[in-house]
């Protein structure tokens, strides 16, 4: 039987600080699909070698051939997969996008996803599409040497698992509350405080998924900082959609 499949591949160790993974995801059957896809603090370049899909709850669509930039989102959105899907995908980890390619003001494209000229060379052509060593090789070659000391920042938040406020974050950083205002826009185009949230969120959504059968969800909510079980319920809903019992 065939069916949507998403794979995701490792990186090269050598650009696994800067980029999650990356992915594919295919469609052969004959009906459409929904997907949900949940804000992670990440930035993607999407390659569409299929049939034409949309996105942004279907107000975006990826044309087949083309490649597209999807800014970091603050908000869960749909995507209609339809048969013969065939995406390929690079997601960067948090404010690291910057470390291989200049996309100008990065707080100008979130929660969107734009169509742009493809870095590569292949650009959506199925009879060249990419291996992960070609993807390895053409962005280690374009990664910049210098250091990006913001990932520090962002390393506390992933380790705290969203349980920090932004002026625990600021004050741990050493850095004033304007100036990381003002980097978390440059870098991720987001708020401190919508990142943070973001860690929590997806943090607390793995603890429900791991749960055993006696633990609790208000124990879970006031693990996560949730005043109590209806909270984390609500919290839960408006960031996936869906509340606690259906994860």
């Amino acid at each position: 039987m065939k069916v949507m499949l998403y794979r995701e591949y490792a990186p090269d160790p050598l650009l696994s600080a800067h980029i999650d993974a990356y992915w594919t995801l295919t469609h052969t059957q004959e009906d459409v699909q929904q997907q949900i896809i949940l804000p992670d603090g990440c930035m993607d370049i999407i390659f569409n070698f299929g049939a034409t899909c949309k996105t942004s709850s279907g107000s975006q669509t990826l044309q087949q051939g083309r490649t597209y930039l999807v800014g970091t989102m603050t908000r869960f959105t749909g995507t209609e997969m339809p048969p013969g899907t065939d995406l390929l995908g690079i997601r960067f980890r948090p404010a690291s996008i910057q470390q291989f390619f200049s996309f100008g003001t990065i707080c100008e494209i979130t929660d969107q996803t734009i169509g742009i000229q493809s870095p590569f060379d292949f650009d959506g052509d199925p009879r060249s599409k990419p291996s992960s060593q070609f993807l390895n090789n053409f962005l280690g070659r374009r990664m910049s040497s210098s250091r990006n000391e913001f990932r520090q920042v962002i390393d506390v938040c992933i380790a705290a698992r969203g349980l920090i406020s932004v002026k625990q974050l600021a004050a741990h950083c050493c850095i004033s509350l304007r100036q990381l205002e003002r980097k978390f826009l440059q870098q991720t185009g987001i708020h401190p405080k919508q990142f943070i949230s973001i860690i929590r969120n997806r943090a607390a959504m793995a603890a429900i998924k791991s749960k055993k059968a006696d633990t609790t969800l208000l124990e879970i909510a006031l693990d996560f900082g949730f005043y109590d079980h209806a909270h984390l319920s609500n919290e839960i809903k408006k960031f996936s959609g869906r509340v606690p019992s259906a994860i």
